[in-house]
């Protein structure tokens, strides 16, 4: 009963939305930033109703009415809430693609933090099925507060990449990870994590036999 209260309102809400968006002989202008809010209500709504798929599609409708109203911000955040409703869909596909998208709006936006922490957030949550996907979040997360000049946040960012390219059997992708990491965390003056970083790189070295390699990283350790 609660959730057919709850699909019976945010029907309301989309009915609202849609109205706003008509015009008429009296009404010659669409209403985008009205049919935005009646769609982020109809979201609410859908998703305490448990339609997550109408709910992930009044969100992404919401975020292009705020486009067109140029509020990258807010549209960003719209994508976001549609990707983590996609995530309880269990698409991690769909929920990596709008939280990219919801990304380079934050980026456009001048937000870099904020966008950092979505790509962070997305990662975490579909790494367990996309981890190549989300190795790239965490890469492209570091690079955000690289070129933001905060190497220990990047360093935190980029510190789950390596583990998941190493579960993946991607070695040589985890050894260059390794370093962004160990480099990172160098800039930072996180010695004694750079020296254990350069242990497991010494360990991936050995591991694919190239014992040159191995040595060559041990003799940049700091200690």
């Amino acid at each position: 009963m609660a959730n057919k209260l709850k699909l019976d309102e945010a029907k309301k809400h989309i009915q609202a939305a849609e109205k706003c968006m008509k015009t008429s002989f009296t009404k010659w202008n669409p209403d985008p930033d009205g049919a935005a809010s009646e769609y982020i209500k109809a979201a609410v709504a859908f998703k305490n109703g448990q339609a997550f798929p109408e709910a992930k599609s009044a969100y992404e409708k919401a975020g292009e009415c705020q486009l067109q109203c140029k509020q990258l911000f807010h549209s960003a955040k719209s994508f976001e809430q549609a990707g983590f409703i996609a995530k309880e869909m269990k698409n991690f596909d769909e929920t990596a693609k709008l939280i990219e998208r919801a990304t380079n709006m934050y980026l456009e936006n001048g937000t870099p933090d904020t966008a950092a922490l979505a790509l962070l957030r997305a990662a975490k949550m579909i790494e367990s099925e996309r981890a190549d996907r989300a190795v790239k979040m965490y890469m492209k997360a570091a690079g955000i507060y690289e070129r933001e000049g905060n190497s220990r946040q990047a360093a935190d960012a980029i510190r789950s990449a390596p583990r998941l390219l190493i579960r993946t059997d991607k070695h040589d992708e985890a050894i260059t990870a390794l370093q962004r990491e160990i480099n990172y965390n160098a800039e930072g003056e996180c010695y004694e994590i750079v020296n254990r970083l350069v242990v497991c790189m010494v360990l991936l070295h050995l591991y694919r036999g190239d014992c040159v390699a191995a040595d060559k990283a041990f003799k940049h350790a700091y200690v």
